[in-house]
């Protein structure tokens, strides 16, 4: 008698064994899973910093980088993590690492420039008015540069900004999966918090770094996290991990006495509790974090006094209103008289030299300090006006947007723009980030649009899949 067998009782056994191999390597090749592992290889490494040395800790860390933002020219999850992971460290790396030569500056801007090259298809749709703000800043710059004082200068005050859109089609390739906004926001906040923590316990050992450049560590920490905050709120402990990574890294920035940094990070905290929409809940947790604020303080009590005497002398009356800030308001003046003398500009890169030229007192061989002056003296009233639409048009694009989201970002980043240029000008790595996520952010429907339309823009060197794909319908796959 012969016996029936069920094939499709018999198969069920190999369907599941299949089915949970295929859940497994997706978990294993999704963002979540390996995101974890390189913060546990992040917190081993500033560890191994009080034996290894800190600026030998510092390479390893951004050699990872540079290796996760190359595999992102095939792999767009891991490049955005390596290039915020990058972006974070830019501060610390070009004082303690690249400390010289317009080669051993730029390593990470000319990276970025061929990002730009093997993905120009892709840049070449890139049409949002930031985009194009951005691009007739350059073009006008790029112009004066015919009337440099001094053209090494020039060349990198271009380069500084043009390297924003190598950063953007980092963020461009990964508009698809938004949980990668989150988690590289969560590992670029825990990289400024733990690393924060190793420089000021090793500070005495460390060659000097200006406050005002170490202030760049925490705040692009911060900044990784206001972008990771929309996608946050929609997980289980999302907002819970960011605040406390962001009061850690406020206090980071309070202690390195840096009055601009201070008020950049400030409007942070506002953009948070406009998110959040919760005071309550969000002013417990600030003051949970405030009150260990001062109880680790005590630990660094010099630097406590040192910011906070630096914060009262600037409303101090007894001090001179140079004194008061640095010598700011003399480097301000002089920008000034350059306009005046020259409305036109004095070309890119010439502020140093411009006051010389002009026999200025008060300014010779000072550089600017403020992105503000330096546009206006150096690129003139045309430059000013660009430079000034390029900064407000996040808020105009949020406020018009009809997003609650993209609103918050677009305030958060005229904000940040407006006081943060004030005391510094392109060099740092922490604006362009933030202002290519929300960039990203803020055109987000157009760029679902076009990947729809042209999806091997995203590609970047995969190959592209000259079949077209066929679902059962007969339709082409999007």
């Amino acid at each position: 008698m012969k016996t029936k067998i069920n094939t499709r009782t018999s198969a069920l056994p190999k369907m599941r064994y299949r089915q949970r191999w295929q859940q497994l390597h997706q978990s294993s090749t999704s963002i979540g899973f390996y995101a974890p592992v390189l913060m546990i290889f992040i917190l081993t490494a500033w560890t191994c910093s009080f034996l290894l040395g800190f600026q030998t800790v510092l390479t390893l860390l951004n050699i990872s980088g540079l290796l996760l933002a190359a595999v992102g020219i095939w792999n767009p999850k891991p490049g955005l993590i390596g290039i915020s992971f990058l972006c974070t460290l830019d501060a610390l790396t070009r004082t303690f690492l690249l400390s010289g030569g317009l080669w051993r500056w730029n390593t990470l801007n000319y990276w970025l420039l061929v990002v730009i090259i093997l993905n120009l298809p892709l840049f070449l749709r890139i049409q949002d008015v930031h985009t194009r703000l951005v691009q007739v800043l350059l073009a006008i710059m790029g112009l004066m540069l015919f009337f440099s004082l001094n053209l090494k200068n020039g060349v990198q005050t271009i380069l500084n900004i043009l390297t924003m859109f190598g950063i953007l089609i980092y963020f461009i390739r990964a508009i698809k999966d938004k949980s990668t906004w989150y988690w590289a926001g969560l590992i670029c906040g825990f990289t400024s918090a733990v690393g924060g923590a190793v420089f000021y316990l090793q500070i005495g050992e460390l060659p000097y770094i200006n406050p005002n450049s170490f202030i760049h560590f925490p705040l692009a920490g911060i900044f990784a996290l206001c972008l990771g905050l929309p996608e946050a709120i929609k997980k289980e402990q999302g907002r819970f991990l960011i605040l406390v990574l962001m009061i850690v890294n406020l206090v980071w920035v309070f202690l390195s006495g840096s009055r601009g940094g201070l008020l950049t990070a400030f409007m942070c905290v506002i953009y948070y509790v406009i998110v959040m929409r919760s005071f309550s809940w969000t002013s417990a947790l600030l003051i949970l974090g405030l009150i260990s604020f001062f109880w680790f303080s005590n630990f660094l009590l010099d630097k406590q006094i040192y910011s906070i005497n630096r914060i009262q002398k600037l409303f101090d009356s007894s001090y001179t209103l140079a004194q008061r800030t640095s010598g700011r308001s003399d480097i301000f003046w002089t920008g000034w008289q350059i306009f005046l003398e020259q409305p036109l500009g004095i070309g890119t890169g010439s502020f140093e030299e411009g006051a010389n030229y002009l026999d200025i007192i008060g300014g010779k061989n000072r550089p600017a300090h403020s992105a503000w002056i330096k546009v206006l003296a150096e690129n003139g009233f045309l430059g000013f006006i660009v430079f000034f639409l390029w900064v407000f048009s996040y808020f105009i694009r949020g406020a018009s947007s009809g997003s609650y989201t993209k609103f918050s970002i677009g305030l958060l980043v005229t904000l940040v723009l407006s006081f943060a240029f004030v005391t510094t000008e392109f060099s740092g790595k922490n604006l362009w980030f933030l202002t290519a996520g929300a960039t990203a952010m803020l055109s987000s429907d157009q760029l679902h649009q076009l990947f729809i339309q042209s999806p091997y823009l995203f590609n970047g060197l995969k190959k592209r899949n000259k079949r077209r794909r066929i679902l059962t319908n007969g339709q082409p796959k999007a």
